[in-house]
């Protein structure tokens, strides 16, 4: 008989089972939320109601709840378990959104990355700065981060930000083929660390960010107040959404959004 007293590193072999409630899962985790997951989304088929829950994958952190601020944009929970949809764009706080809570500020300085798996319809709007995922209740400037729509409303970018001002990175300019399409399933995330090179953004598991230095903030603003807020403004579904501070992990940024990025690519219509 023999056991495994202690690990010295991060398992990343996916062929290895899983004790998780998802194989990504692992000590640095802070949250994962999987709408196509029985476990993670246990409502019925059609419009949300106000209150509806999904149960974060990562044992024993919260769930999610799904707010209705002012608006009319229900969220649609799509049969079959096929994800989550937005039918109609509209400003991001005139829309149902999914509320991850307040209990999620990251330290000062804690290197982080956060991914989400969307489809934007071919009929939606194409604004600007449209945040899919943000911590702050006004705009970027006044972010701890964001993850919105960029400046063509189809090029997404990742942006951190402190007292002092933001660090934002999207898509270099001549890389015009990480544009978005619309119809098409994508997963975009983003990484802080502080100093140089400390914002970073992967466009379906490729790093996009521009070319040199993007220097990320010494310290993050302090959001401690401000919850966690997930839309698409701009019309169409969300699949996945999930979050890693990738040093507790012992591991990169880009080791954790490649193994996100194998385990799931293929999965979402």
């Amino acid at each position: 008989m023999s056991f495994i007293a202690k690990l010295s590193q991060a398992v990343t072999d996916v062929t290895i089972p899983s004790t998780t409630l998802d194989p990504v899962v692992n000590a640095g985790t802070s949250w994962l939320f999987d709408f196509t997951n029985p476990y993670c989304n246990t409502n019925p088929a059609g419009n949300l109601a106000a209150g509806s829950t999904f149960r974060n994958l990562v044992e024993g952190a919260a769930d999610a709840v799904v707010v209705r601020p002012a608006g009319t944009t229900a969220i649609e929970n799509l049969a079959a378990l096929a994800g989550l949809r937005w039918n109609a764009s509209s400003a991001f706080t005139n829309i149902d959104q999914v509320d991850l809570g307040s209990g999620y500020s990251f330290a000062p300085s804690t290197p982080f990355v956060i991914g989400v798996w969307l489809k934007q319809a071919a009929d939606g709007n194409t604004a600007a700065y449209q945040p899919v995922a943000r911590r702050t209740l006004t705009n970027a400037n006044a972010s701890q981060w964001i993850i919105d729509s960029g400046a063509s409303g189809n090029n997404h970018r990742g942006n951190v930000g402190n007292l002092e001002g933001t660090s934002s990175t999207g898509p270099s300019p001549s890389a015009v083929q990480n544009l978005l399409a619309r119809d098409v399933v994508h997963h975009v995330a983003f990484s802080y660390q502080p100093g140089a090179n400390g914002v970073r953004l992967w466009h379906n598991g490729a790093e996009v960010s521009p070319i040199g230095p993007i220097t990320g903030p010494a310290e993050l603003r302090a959001e401690a107040a401000t919850h966690i807020l997930l839309a698409l403004a701009g019309k169409g579904s969300i699949y996945r959404f999930w979050s890693e501070r990738y040093a507790l992990a012992d591991r990169t940024a880009a080791q954790a959004v490649a193994q996100e990025w194998s385990l799931n690519t293929g999965r979402f219509v």
